[in-house]
Parts: structure tokens; sequence; C-alpha cells
């Protein structure tokens, strides 16, 4: 898209001699002002979703149209407390979106273990997956990584979180670690790096796999876009945002590694993610 802006030229005597035409390439203007108005849009929707439900709640009790004590008044106070909370998650996670994409939420690297992230989010989970009767198993010989420890933690917790929440009863969900080679493809822990025969690991690949219903293939393309969801009622029964890929996705390339995912729809779905090994 290019913007013209035509000036007359003009000699002495006032007379037109020819014209000067100046071109500007606004085609990038038009697409970050195109993508702001999409952002405002979706926010307005999300935002005016759980601040009804708050607002129509609380002024039934405020006005006495409902008694709070009554089993009815208990439920409104409940679809508060509910949507605020989601109202907070929201807020929260798109005030953490912009400072990773502003590059004001700077990474801290720091030689860490994989075994102590996946540790300590899979005991985080535990008591909800116990509850939803869902397994948690873990496998993860601990490689050495160069990492934000605090992020890497909030990457693994938001894979977990979503896989829970679309894992049915008595089924499980592994969280393993390896090593991902130069080219991509998985390499096992037990491969020595002076084995001359097999590329030398340069980053390791945490995979994230469950047995949920999955991911239709039009949507995988997109899974990581900002408030983005595959069925929009999932933000009112699990509470999501349509945030929690996006931040994942960012936090990964920050790191300098990839996000991936590979979902075959009723079987569930596998999350992949490499970051680099400590030098």
């Amino acid at each position: 898209m290019i913007d013209w802006s035509n000036v007359a030229l003009r000699d002495h005597s006032d007379r037109i001699i020819g014209t000067m035409s100046i071109g500007e390439d606004i085609t990038e203007r038009l697409a970050v002002d195109r993508m702001k108005g999409e952002f405002v849009s979706v926010v307005s929707h999300e935002l005016r979703t759980p601040l009804t439900a708050i607002h129509g709640s609380l002024q039934l009790i405020a006005n006495g149209l409902v008694d709070s004590d009554s089993q009815q008044g208990k439920e409104l106070l409940q679809i508060a407390a509910k949507s605020s909370q989601r109202l907070v998650r929201l807020v929260n996670d798109i005030l953490e979106l912009e400072r990773l994409e502003s590059g004001k939420a700077l990474l801290n690297r720091e030689k860490v273990s994989s075994h102590q992230i996946t540790s300590q989010v899979a005991r985080t989970f535990k008591v909800v997956a116990d509850r939803q009767k869902i397994n948690i198993a873990v496998s993860d010989p601990g490689i050495e990584l160069m990492a934000d420890s605090d992020r890497l933690t909030q990457v693994l917790t938001n894979l977990l979180d979503n896989a829970i929440n679309f894992s049915p009863e008595n089924t499980t969900i592994s969280l393993s670690v390896g090593h991902a080679t130069s080219s991509g493809s998985w390499q096992s822990p037990s491969i020595k790096d002076n084995n001359a025969s097999t590329p030398k690991a340069a980053s390791a690949l945490f995979t994230v796999k469950d047995e949920g219903r999955g991911i239709p293939s039009e949507d995988l393309s997109s899974i990581f876009r900002r408030f983005t969801q595959v069925n929009y009622a999932d933000s009112r029964e699990k509470g999501g945002t349509g945030l929690g890929l996006a931040i994942c996705h960012n936090i990964v390339h920050q790191h300098g590694g990839k996000i991936w995912v590979e979902s075959t729809l009723g079987k569930g779905s596998c999350f992949f993610f490499t970051i680099p090994l400590a030098k």
C-alpha cells in the first residue's frame, strides 16, 4: 500500500509546469493498525463477559432482589467470584505478554537442571491431577540447561494446566525431557556425546503428551496466536484466556528454542519445545 502526495510545480508566472509526487510505503503501518484494532476488539469482548457476570450477580444481591444467604444468592456469589478470578487472570496474561513482546521482561539465564524444574511442576499439579483421577508420569534424567528457571516453569505450568483441563479421567499425562540434536531430531539421554556416529545434542527437548480430545488439524497452525482457542466455550468452562500458549511461544523463542504441537483428534495432543543446553 502506497500513500501518494502530489504537488503542482509552477514557474515565476504561476503557470503549472509539472507535478512532484512522493510515495510512502504504508503497508506495515496499516498491518500494525489492523492488529491493534483486532486486539482492542478481542480484549474488549473478553473483558466485557466476566464484568457483566460480576455486575449482574452483585447488583441482584445489592438491590435485595436475591438474599445472599439463600441458595440462589450463594450461586450468584460463586459466579461473581469465578468471573473475577478469570478477569484477574486475563489482565495478568495481557500484561505479561506485553512485557515479553516489548522486551521489558529480561531473561535471567543461569545453569539449571531440567529435573529440578520438572519435579517442581509435577508436585504443583499432583493434588489437582489426583482429584481428577489423572496420572502425571515424569521421565527426566536431569539435563543441564542455560535458561531462566522461573520462565521455564511458567511454560511447563501452562502446558500441564492445559493438558489436565482437557484430559478425561483415568488417563496419563507424560512429561519427558531428552536431547534434541542440531538437526532437530530426538536423541536418547543415554547416548554419550563422544560417540562419533551420533550427532552432538544442541538443546534439550521437552515433551508434554496427553490423551485428551486433541486439536483439529486446521487449528494447529494458529494455536500459538493471541486469544486463540479451539472452542470458544472453553474460556468459560475451563477458565482459559487464550493467551497461555502465546506466552509459552514468546518465552521459548526468547531462549532461542522452538515450540510446536502434534495432535490427532480424539486421541490427544503432544507439545514439544527445545531449550539450549548449558555450555
